[in-house]
């Protein structure tokens, strides 16, 4: 996704979405093992890979319009939220 469409879709002022790619860019973590394996989304198995990544690296939050990542809420101590809602998670802090 390019920035300007990053941008329109989450409705963001001038310049928001250079910091905010810059910040995923700053926060991110490159994650190369399968170290860790889940069957949590059993109604689409090929989601877990995104769980199991998110345990290796050890982050906070995984970011998802996916509907079988969102409708978990949370996957062990991991927030699964929206793009429009990590944003206003950001802003807020």
């Amino acid at each position: 996704m390019q920035k300007s469409q990053i941008k329109q879709r989450l409705q963001l002022k001038d310049g928001e979405e250079v910091l905010i790619v810059e910040l995923i860019k700053q926060k991110a973590a490159m994650v190369t093992a399968d170290r860790y394996q889940t069957d949590k989304i059993a109604d689409d198995p090929t989601d877990n890979k995104f769980l199991a990544c998110a345990l290796e690296a050890d982050v906070d939050y995984i970011v998802s319009g996916d509907n079988h990542l969102l409708s978990l809420k949370h996957f062990q101590r991991i927030q699964v939220v929206d793009a429009a809602t990590f944003i206003k998670k950001v802003k807020s802090q």
